[in-house]
């Protein structure tokens, strides 16, 4: 072989570790019980086993084993048993059945930052992805040494370390590797050489028209780190940013816990705070974060507080797939908040309402937002942190805010027009039955208080933009050619920023009435039962029909497939799978799928002592 074609055999072969079905012995660990103490960055699943059977009850799952995704389906097996031919070949194992093994038990993720050491230099990171891996151990520690010895072979300086009764395992590259007394690469051109037998490899079995092109883009993106870092105890599989992480996780499980994050307040606010026995636990430690960063910056420290960040407390998340019958997904999150009366702790901590949408929501809305920010209010908070930070920049902030008029006069933005807004800010799409071009709406509004002071801004908006005219007894604005059917609307409570011109004229329609709407459409009802009744945010997305209507645009030629990739390579990627296979162009009965898609709503509340997040998915059943 070559000794330039240095295989990506590290990426591919921890590749199979993460994504292979989840199935075998039950934990024996919490996962925050694997990591140290000081992260900074928490992830945790509790069981692998227990995730792996949730995740086959998952309507996702569902919908690649009905018979109208074939096609797809087999496409992606066919891609995996390719990669794993070549990362066995690749790696010198006696059969593709070697890389069979997946995580068992506990598996958490690890990551902390030190501060730079120069003053524009970059953090140190410490990372670590932490395995229990029970029977399989022995199978990837085998994945390992090859993995180990095919970087050996290619350049790549092994040492070994014994430490807490485990073994770490480090492999360094240099930038430039001396192969042979006739050759010399750099550590990356190798992995380029890699990535290229890949594509050529799966290129023409990338279903939905995916180009190859946007494979190589996305590949193309990753590079070799200077050096690779394994370690083992027991059943435990370790990769690791450096020798030192490593031999910190080694540490933490000697001592059976003590001394873990799971000792942290984090993961003890996370126990009192959310549900309990949850399959999957995230914690941004944003206190730890904050000392660690400011601590010897007077600078930081100043700022921060001007911000009040520096009472807030951990970001909590937990969740869980398939928690019960009849629920596809459930997750709660919360972050503590000490300071309520100024920074940011004042602009988050919106009044609760009924989790109700009003009339002008109409029923048939596939997506809907709520939040009840008192935009006045969060202005005012915004130019006194600007002056807390900077009191000169305070004044030219509010200077910025008068615009002088034609006539001599001035306008004052904020006292003028933002000190007359109200809450809630307001944005509904909608599809009627049966799609076409012109039967879906949208709009986005907010309320104010002073319809004389919207009708003076109004009047200074030049002629020719907008043609205004009256419908009972509110203003219709509707923007001029090339972008008809989008008008903007006042009321005597509301303001539309944007909308098309229906959803506009049907805003002002159905204003001021009770009843009515998305508020008493049964799937609305069923998800909002699940949740807190009172909520300063909502989210809500009826994915059925939003799938339905979108597989009805992509038919009548409304989706446009044969564009080149935008937003770069991942994003490229993203755009043909969803556009090709998802929206009826790479599947031959796309009706058969509406069944598997999901409603879900999320909610944000203000609590006494900070915000929770509450997030519910309906599962539709098998047989609906």
């Amino acid at each position: 072989m070559n000794k330039a074609r240095f295989s990506a055999s590290i990426a591919f072969g921890f590749a199979m570790l993460m994504l292979a079905p989840q199935m075998a012995t039950a934990a024996a660990k919490k996962p925050s019980m694997l990591v140290p103490k000081d992260a900074m960055v928490y992830f945790g699943i509790r069981n692998c086993d227990d995730l792996g059977k949730s995740v086959e009850k998952m309507a996702l799952w569902r919908m690649f084993e009905d018979p109208a995704t074939d096609d797809i389906t087999k496409s992606w097996l066919k891609i995996g048993t390719k990669l794993k031919e070549y990362a066995a070949k690749k790696l010198s194992l006696e059969s593709p059945k070697a890389l069979d093994v997946k995580p068992h038990g506990a598996v958490g993720v690890y990551l902390a930052l030190a501060p730079p050491k120069e003053e524009f230099g970059e953090p140190e990171v410490f990372a670590a992805l932490v395995m229990e891996m029970g029977e399989d151990a022995e199978k990837t520690r085998s994945i390992v040494d090859a993995i180990v010895q095919k970087s050996i072979d290619h350049g790549g300086k092994k040492d070994t370390r014994e430490l807490a009764g485990g073994e770490i395992i480090r492999v360094r590259f240099e930038s430039d590797t001396q192969v042979s007394d006739e050759m010399q690469v750099n550590k990356d051109a190798p992995l380029q050489t890699t990535i290229d037998e890949i594509v050529d490899l799966i290129g023409d079995d990338l279903p939905g028209g995916i180009p190859k092109e946007a494979l190589q883009g996305m590949l193309s993106e990753f590079e070799l780190p200077e050096e690779i870092v394994f370690a083992f105890r027991e059943d435990v599989t370790i990769l690791a940013s450096s020798q030192d992480t490593a031999a910190s996780v080694l540490r933490t499980l000697k001592s059976d816990g003590e001394g873990s994050y799971a000792e942290s307040k984090a993961v003890k606010a996370m126990g009192r705070r959310l549900f309990k026995d949850a399959q999957i636990e995230m914690i941004l430690d944003l206190p730890r974060i904050i000392e660690t960063f400011s601590k010897e910056n007077e600078e930081a420290k100043s700022t921060i507080s001007a911000l009040g960040v520096d009472t807030f407390g951990p970001m909590l998340y937990v969740a869980s797939i398939v928690p019960e019958e009849g629920i596809e997904s459930r997750g709660q999150g919360f972050m503590a908040i000490g300071d309520k009366t100024k920074g940011l702790g004042k602009i988050f901590m919106m009044p609760n309402d009924k989790v109700k949408p009003p009339a002008t929501v109409t029923s048939d809305a596939v997506g809907f937002a709520m939040l009840n920010l008192n935009p006045a209010e969060m202005f005012d908070e915004i130019i006194a942190i600007v002056t807390r930070i900077d009191p000169a920049e305070g004044e030219a902030f509010r200077s910025s805010m008068v615009v002088p008029q034609p006539d001599g006069t001035t306008f004052n933005i904020h006292q003028d027009l933002i000190a007359h807004l109200t809450g809630p800010v307001v944005g509904s799409l909608s599809i009627e039955k049966p799609y076409s071009a012109e039967n879906y709406g949208f709009f986005l509004a907010i309320g104010h208080k002073s319809r004389e002071a919207w009708d003076k801004v109004i009047a200074m908006v030049p002629p020719g933009f907008l043609m205004t005219r009256d419908m009972m007894g509110s203003t219709v604005m509707d923007a001029a050619l090339p972008i008809a059917g989008i008008s903007m609307g006042l009321t005597d409570r509301s303001f539309i920023w944007l909308g098309t011109t229906s959803a506009v004229e049907n805003y002002i329609r159905r204003e001021g009435r009770d009843e009515g709407g998305l508020g008493e459409n049964p799937e609305f009802r069923r998800l909002a039962k699940l949740l807190p009744k009172q909520a300063s945010g909502v989210i809500y997305v009826n994915g059925e029909g939003l799938y339905a209507a979108q597989v009805a645009a992509a038919k009548a030629g409304y989706v446009q497939t044969d564009q080149p990739p935008m937003f770069g390579p991942v994003g490229g990627i993203l755009q043909w799978m969803i556009m090709r296979n998802f929206l009826g162009l790479g599947i031959d009965n796309p009706e058969a799928l509406k069944k598997y898609q999901q409603s879900a709503m999320s909610t944000i509340s203000s609590e006494d002592d900070g915000i929770e997040l509450n997030q519910v998915q309906v599962l539709v059943k098998p047989n609906d």
